[in-house]
């Protein structure tokens, strides 16, 4: 059954520590070539990017961009796989050490990517010097929401509060030189970028939508099922979707005459990392 939306969705989907199997795989990705999709991005380990390797020329999706999210330490040797996709992003984890990623750096300089780096209290020194990277080489930096499914008790403890953003303060200046996209409301508001003035709200479960090993999520930063793509098929589950973030916006910020303004930053992170309020929160 192919899904209508009214407008593009953007669908990612990952592979991550997949435990299932090659026939399964399939049925996942299958599953979702009719969708009319603005964007899709496809996260995938070595495992699975060796069953990519075997099967991505069968496959057909209808994105008007593709991306490969692949991480630093597969880039090297998956790195002809790129040619599938529209864009490729590398995916520096945040809880890398600096000189794991040395090597990586210095490899892919004159490769054509995009830096995926989740900034946290404990990384700023590692983000500091992604930016000089990316200004010397050309390479954009992303900074994504984060990933709650599989990181929810790790983040708990290390992911930036607004207490943490007074030791941002010096890398204002050097901001401002690089390419960066922060999907944070209050982060890119913090670092001055026009990705605040563009940030619209909540679109998990509308315009949104995330995949972890074949369960649907309303995004990567709301842990909570929708159902599974072996099971049920993607119009189906999406029409629920939508409901469990709902449900979700109504716990948020209730009592804030502000919430108009800030659009509730991210719901997925004022539940499940704040106090029913987005950490980064101002007030």
């Amino acid at each position: 059954m192919e899904l209508k939306v009214s407008l593009p969705l953007r669908l990612s989907v990952s592979f991550f520590n997949w435990q299932g199997s090659e026939q399964d795989y399939l049925k996942i990705l299958k599953s979702l070539e009719n969708l009319n999709l603005f964007s899709l991005t496809l996260e995938m380990e070595r495992g699975v990017l060796s069953l990519f390797q075997k099967y991505g020329k069968s496959l057909t999706f209808r994105a008007y961009r593709k991306t490969l999210l692949i991480s630093f330490s597969d880039f090297k040797d998956f790195f002809h796989l790129t040619s599938f996709f529209n864009d490729t992003e590398v995916d520096i984890p945040f809880n890398s050490k600096e000189e794991e990623i040395k090597d990586f750096l210095d490899f892919a300089s004159d490769k054509d990517f995009s830096i995926s780096f989740l900034l946290t209290r404990d990384n700023i020194k590692i983000f500091e010097r992604l930016i000089v990277y990316s200004e010397k080489n050309n390479k954009k930096i992303k900074i994504p929401n984060p990933n709650l499914i599989r990181y929810k008790n790790e983040l708990s403890q290390i992911y930036l509060r607004k207490e943490d953003l007074k030791n941002l303060e010096y890398i204002k200046p050097l901001i401002s030189k690089a390419q960066i996209e922060i999907h944070d409301y209050f982060l890119a508001k913090f670092f001055g970028l026009s990705d605040a003035d563009r940030f619209g709200g909540c679109q998990a479960g509308k315009l949104l939508g995330h995949v972890e090993n074949g369960i649907l999520y309303p995004c990567s930063s709301i842990p909570e099922q929708v159902g599974s793509l072996l099971e049920y098929d993607f119009e189906f589950l999406w029409n629920r979707a939508y409901n469990i973030v709902n449900d979700i916006f109504k716990k948020c910020c209730n009592d804030c005459n502000k919430r108009v303004e800030c659009k509730l930053g991210c719901i997925g992170n004022a539940i499940f990392l704040g106090d029913n309020k987005d950490p980064l929160c101002e007030e």
